[in-house]
């Protein structure tokens, strides 16, 4: 009996994940080439714009994104739900040949869209990696955001940004969109799995 409560629960559990909203989020599968410069080579799922990137795998023999400039980004739609809160991730890597530094960060926005391509308000920076956090490690970008009224799809950026002289490099991997399950969902779903058990057991002892 215990084991099929575990069970239960792990069904029930099961229900509150949320497939990732993102494609090709690891960078793993390439367009047109394999590792290059943006521009010469596409990332399936991804849009980039400027030159001064690289699609890449000399950090951990992953692929990844790598950043080099300001004029420099990527980005991915995904569809969502006004009203509806998504948790977003993303990790990021400097090297200590190429540390961020001056006041360059890498970022993580959300931008939102309506249904006909028009902008929602303004970008929004969930997070920032800068020359205080580790070199030569993974280091985990996250926020959350709400869609606003009238949003059809939301927009995961990354690239660096800086204002006075900033310089560095900053690789991207391992992106991620979830939408949150509020907490009274969440135990209304484990509550599903105690009630199908409760059931089970009459039926077993009848």
């Amino acid at each position: 009996m215990k084991k099929l409560l575990l069970v239960l629960c792990c069904v029930a559990l099961s229900g509150i994940a949320q497939a990732d909203l993102l494609v090709n989020g690891d960078f793993s599968s390439p367009g047109t080439g394999s590792a290059g410069q943006f521009g010469s080579v596409t990332i399936d799922s991804w849009t980039t714009w400027g030159t001064s990137g690289w699609y890449a795998n000399d950090i951990d023999s992953q692929m990844s994104a790598k950043m080099l400039a300001t004029d420099t980004g990527i980005y991915q739609d995904w569809s969502a739900t006004a009203g509806q809160s998504y948790d977003l991730t993303v990790q990021g890597y400097q090297t200590t040949a190429e540390q961020l530094s001056g006041d360059r960060v890498g970022y993580l926005t959300v931008e939102w869209y309506e249904s006909g391509g028009a902008k929602i308000g303004s970008s929004l920076v969930l997070d920032t990696m800068s020359a205080s956090d580790s070199d030569d490690a993974w280091v985990m970008l996250s926020g959350t955001a709400t869609a606003p009224a009238s949003a059809a799809y939301g927009r995961t950026v990354l690239g660096l940004s800086d204002t006075t002289s900033g310089s560095g490099a900053l690789y991207f991997d391992n992106a991620t969109v979830n939408a949150v399950i509020p907490e009274p969902a969440a135990l209304s779903m484990i509550g599903l799995g105690f009630l199908a058990l409760m059931r089970f057991r009459k039926k077993v002892r009848a």
